[in-house]
């Protein structure tokens, strides 16, 4: 039985279910009713067989964060762990089977392709915008050094669909990135204007504020930007770092508790907390 959450889930599904399109078999593991906040490791064992080629795995449920021993079980079924560089962090393993040799398996789970873009089959124009934003995940992904062909598909993009707040705000890190905080900050400020619920614009634009002084205005960008993303620890600790420096230690732990809730082994947050409740209170342990 399919929670009613799953549902929504396959109403917008992940990328791997794109793969359908291009002939792929995509066999779905779903929460049982009878462990609603978990998903048991054995349910994965049920749905590979001999034609099982890839095995994608979240090491974090989002639902309940409950957290899987992918590795563990990786190793029970012999499966060999892929690339677990993901945003999501998502593991990808690969099952054994007979017929390959454990140098093929070595470099299935070490070796990595060179960065390109693949047009799907269905789409045989790319619009600007699209590859220009695909262009920005390459690079701050840190699977392209190219930052000139970026700035040159964000600039070609802009001319196109010049009011785009994702579009802005991209080119806006990329020009705080260079150090052009200028530029940077009129982009961010003209994204907000367009989008003021940009999460990036907002933080990143917060960052510039902080370092140019203007303290109350980079907190007020971060608090916003916090709220609407709980789960981005990263702002959060910006501003318990502020209140910590102005003094403000009860004000710091309600923001370093509210980090620990999304990512309870954040070791940056761990190590405010044990500072903040040492006598006299401190920054850093």
């Amino acid at each position: 039985m399919e929670r009613p959450w799953a549902e929504e889930l396959l109403k917008s599904p992940p990328v791997w279910l794109a793969q359908e399109r291009r002939g792929a078999v995509i066999r779905r593991v779903l929460v049982p009713a009878s462990a609603p906040d978990t998903l048991p490791l054995g349910a994965y064992d049920a749905a590979i067989d001999e034609r099982t080629l890839i095995v994608p795995i979240s090491h974090v449920l989002f639902r309940s964060s409950a957290i899987k021993d992918v590795a563990a079980w990786c190793r029970s079924t012999g499966c060999v762990p892929g690339n677990q560089r993901h945003i999501h962090r998502a593991a990808v393993c690969i099952p054994r089977r007979p017929q390959m040799s454990p140098q093929l398996l070595q470099d299935a789970a070490t070796q990595r392709s060179a960065p390109r873009l693949v047009p799907f089959p269905a789409s045989q124009k790319v619009e600007p915008r699209d590859l220009a934003l695909a262009w920005v995940l390459l690079v701050e992904s840190g699977m392209s050094t190219d930052e000139a062909q970026e700035r040159r598909l964000l600039f070609a993009a802009l001319k196109h669909t010049p009011d785009d707040p994702a579009l802005l705000s991209a080119l806006g890190y990329l020009e705080q990135r260079r150090g052009a905080t200028d530029q940077a900050r009129g982009l961010y400020r003209k994204a907000l204007g367009l989008a003021p619920e940009s999460i990036d614009a907002s933080a990143n634009l917060g960052v510039i504020e902080a370092r140019a002084g203007h303290v109350q205005e980079a907190v007020g960008l971060w608090q916003d930007a916090f709220k609407r993303a709980p789960h981005r620890g990263s702002i959060g600790m910006n501003i318990a770092r502020v209140y910590c420096q102005a003094g403000k230690g009860d004000e710091a732990i309600v923001y370093v508790l509210r980090v620990l809730q999304f990512s309870p082994d954040r070791g940056q947050a761990l190590k405010m907390l044990q500072g903040l409740g040492r006598s006299p209170a401190t920054c850093r342990p």
